[in-house]
């Protein structure tokens, strides 16, 4: 069984990434198979292309996760497995979450410091 919100959520990180990563996303189409013409909230993932668009995607992707694992009866085989595959995508959505933040705090910190360079040397 493949976990296909997290080869999703690859593939979308490729993208933003960049680099030569070409094995890597080969990799990750694989795991995907057939998901993406069946799943749209993984397919819409898959192709999102910048941080905020991934995080609302990602979200879309875990809520349809959550239905499917709630529609599974209790005692079928899937049931386990399912709610394993919820507990990863939700620790990868709090990484993400706290990587995004972490970002934020990074790109308003050189704003500081480019303040800060012009208190020390004024522009002329």
């Amino acid at each position: 069984m493949a976990c296909n919100e997290i080869a999703a959520l690859r593939l979308a990180l490729i993208e933003v990434l960049g680099g030569n990563r070409g094995l890597e996303r080969q990799h990750e189409l694989a795991e995907l198979g057939r998901a993406p013409d069946s799943e749209p909230a993984i397919s819409s993932l898959a192709h999102a292309r910048n941080l905020a668009e991934i995080r609302l995607r990602f979200e879309d992707a875990i809520v349809e996760l959550e239905q499917r694992q709630a529609e599974i009866a209790e005692g079928d085989p899937k049931r386990d497995y399912y709610r394993a595959r919820l507990l990863v995508v939700k620790s990868a959505e709090q990484s993400y979450r706290r990587l995004c933040h972490d970002l934020e705090q990074f790109f308003q910190g050189l704003e500081e410091m480019h303040d800060l360079l012009h208190e020390l040397y004024p522009p002329r």
